[in-house]
């Protein structure tokens, strides 16, 4: 496992405007173009002009100092390694240390050579131990499954690919799966938590509904990004977290979902009869 201190780059010469920020982001381009293609969901320049254009750099870079105290090599090749014995995956990966855009705390998406990338500017208000578990679930069950190599997803196989992700790090600790666990893992406030419990069924029965269809920006936006005027933010997080839940009680084991394919994982919880 390699780790790449790529936000020293940003430290040293900060990108200011669009050009500086191309030459940036085209010196990490393995790890940032799957990320405007997946999550951001751009792929024009004039698209990422604009994004360019609505950072706030001082804000940025400040972060992104806070965030240079919060590294510690040590304890994140640790915790990466100890997620990746757990998940039972021995395949070599990278971890990338990036600045980011200010939005992403980290992320670990197909790629033809595994890799975690975490947002520096966003570690300061991180639980970063859980985070890295979360993402390296993703990169275990990115890699190993042919259907995430497709340009577009479902809101399904998203929504299992979180779910499985947010429990990661309690089955990897043997923590209990109580309520202040579970908000925790969501990375949640205790109001929006309760929210969700209360409409639970609201939840379920919508993203059942939405589950085959195409992952498309406006269904990333609706079900799975912040939004602060949403009366229940990012669904699909819970949704996936209910179901792997539920099979975790009923005798499964994250390692082994981890590597089922999405379908398999639906026709297993359909067979438990949870309402």
């Amino acid at each position: 496992m390699d780790v790449i201190h790529g936000y020293r780059d940003f430290m040293k010469s900060p990108p200011v405007d669009e050009h500086s920020w191309l030459a940036y982001i085209s010196d990490y381009e393995q790890v940032f173009e799957p990320i405007f293609e997946l999550l951001y969901q751009i792929v024009g320049i004039e698209e990422k002009r604009a994004l360019f254009a609505s950072i706030d750099a001082n804000e940025l870079i400040r972060d992104a100092r806070a965030g240079v105290a919060c590294v510690d090599e040590r304890a994140i090749r640790r915790r990466a390694q100890d997620a990746a014995r757990f998940l039972q995956f021995d395949e070599d990966f990278d971890v990338y240390l990036l600045v980011g855009l200010g939005h992403i705390d980290g992320c670990a998406l197909r790629a033809t050579r595994p890799f975690l990338y975490l947002g520096i500017e966003r570690l300061v208000h991180t639980d970063r131990p859980v985070l890295i578990a979360h993402e390296m679930n993703h990169l275990v069950r990115f890699s190993r499954l042919d259907e995430f190599g497709k340009r577009m997803w479902t809101v399904g196989q998203l929504a299992i690919a979180e779910g499985l992700a947010l429990l990661t790090a309690l089955e990897l600790d043997r923590e209990p799966m109580t309520d202040g666990n579970l908000q925790r893992m969501l990375f949640c406030s205790s109001a929006t938590y309760v929210q969700m419990n209360k409409h639970k069924r609201d939840i379920i029965r919508e993203l059942d509904q939405q589950f085959d269809l195409p992952l498309t920006k406006e269904r990333m936006t609706t079900y799975f990004m912040a939004q602060p005027d949403a009366v229940i933010p990012r669904t699909g997080y819970f949704y996936g977290m209910c179901i792997i839940r539920a099979l975790i009680e009923a005798g499964h084991s994250i390692p082994s979902l981890t590597s089922q394919p999405t379908e398999e994982i639906r026709s297993l919880y359909k067979t438990l009869g949870v309402e």
